[in-house]
């Protein structure tokens, strides 16, 4: 959840928590509030979010940009890491207990940061959807001819029925494994059931029980 926030710091006494129409979540903060006070905050406040995004419906929401600056939230797998940004010889990001290392050959600059970032986190999604698209098409027999991983603005995944291609959304791999499979069986048993029929979620159900436990984590 936390990946959608969209976290202001202002000069001002008490932090201010808003939940758009269109299913934002802006975070108003003051500058020297450390990071650690805001997940714990934002964890208190947590059952309030949902409520207020189940009533607005939204299912799917873009992360907010990052600044990509030292101590700053990134997401992987659902898990929360700081960002340490350190000299070094190659340009390298790499995980170490809860952090997020920027290793860099020179102070770079924030569009140059942006594009290592968006190449670590597209080949970790290239690494591991296809591990889950493969489990999942051997359990249900269901193959799609192709399948793509790009970004898109509304929707976790797609599938074209007519051509058997399923597109994954590239920011799924911000989110839990559990609901990264959830999107892959259901993009998958949409190219028996192309509509979300009575029939559909009795296949997907059937498949996997927790499919609503697993859809929440997506939110």
């Amino acid at each position: 959840m936390i990946d959608r926030v969209e976290i202001t710091r202002k000069k001002m006494k008490n932090l201010i928590l808003k939940i758009k129409p269109d299913g934002r979540i802006l975070l108003s903060a003051p500058k020297n509030l450390s990071n650690e006070y805001i997940k714990m905050f934002l964890e208190e406040k947590r059952s309030w979010i949902e409520e207020k995004l189940k009533k607005i419906g939204e299912n799917y929401v873009p992360p907010v940009q990052h600044n990509y600056v030292e101590g700053e939230i990134f997401i992987f797998l659902g898990k929360t890491y700081n960002l340490m940004i350190k000299k070094s010889k190659t340009n390298k990001i790499k995980i170490e207990n809860n952090t997020i290392i920027l290793n860099q050959k020179e102070n770079y600059l924030f569009e140059q940061k942006k594009i290592l970032f968006e190449k670590w986190y597209r080949k970790r999604a290239e690494e591991l959807f296809p591990q889950i698209i493969k489990k999942y098409q051997d359990i249900l027999k269901l193959e799609a001819e192709e399948v793509k991983i790009r970004k898109m603005k509304r929707i976790w995944g797609s599938c074209n029925c007519t051509k058997r291609i399923i597109t994954l959304n590239l920011e799924l791999i911000k989110k839990p494994i559990p609901a990264i499979e959830y999107v892959v069986l259901h993009e998958l048993v949409h190219l028996k059931h192309p509509n979300h029929s009575t029939d559909f979620w009795d296949h997907v159900e059937a498949y996997m029980e927790d499919w609503r436990e697993r859809k929440k984590l997506l939110r």
